[in-house]
């Protein structure tokens, strides 16, 4: 895929206010598409990129949740290489999807699911 127009991507004021801090280091924006095994295909400017991770980010990363994954914005300085990235940054999300945690514990002596507590609540039909 050959793009130049990022907005076709879902680029708008809400990614430019954020990106504002880094593009006067000459950074570029990039979509990630997908991610495998550490390494990530990002749409930029100048077309398909593939990143990877800087080491400072993965370092001050508190969580999983704070790496990039498919659908950010990142900021990326491109390689010399032509068609590698180094992403240092994750913009802001406007939204995201996120896992539920498990309703059952597996105990060790008893390896039979303990139910956790249900909450339920009766809708009238």
């Amino acid at each position: 895929m050959n793009v130049t127009d990022l907005t076709t991507l879902g680029w708008g004021d809400f990614f430019e206010t954020n990106f504002k801090l880094f593009e006067q280091d000459g950074y570029v924006p990039g979509r990630v598409f997908l991610e495998h095994k550490g390494f990530f295909r990002v749409y930029t400017q100048y077309g398909e990129m593939l990143a990877e991770i800087s080491g400072k980010l993965r370092h001050e990363a508190p969580n999983r949740s704070d790496l990039p994954a498919v659908g950010d914005w990142t900021v990326i300085t491109p390689r010399p290489e032509g068609d590698r990235a180094m992403i240092l940054a994750v913009l802001p999300r406007r939204t995201s999807f996120t896992r539920a945690q498990s309703n059952f514990v597996l105990d060790s002596i008893n390896p039979q699911p303990l139910k956790s507590p249900q909450i339920s609540a009766e809708f009238p039909v």
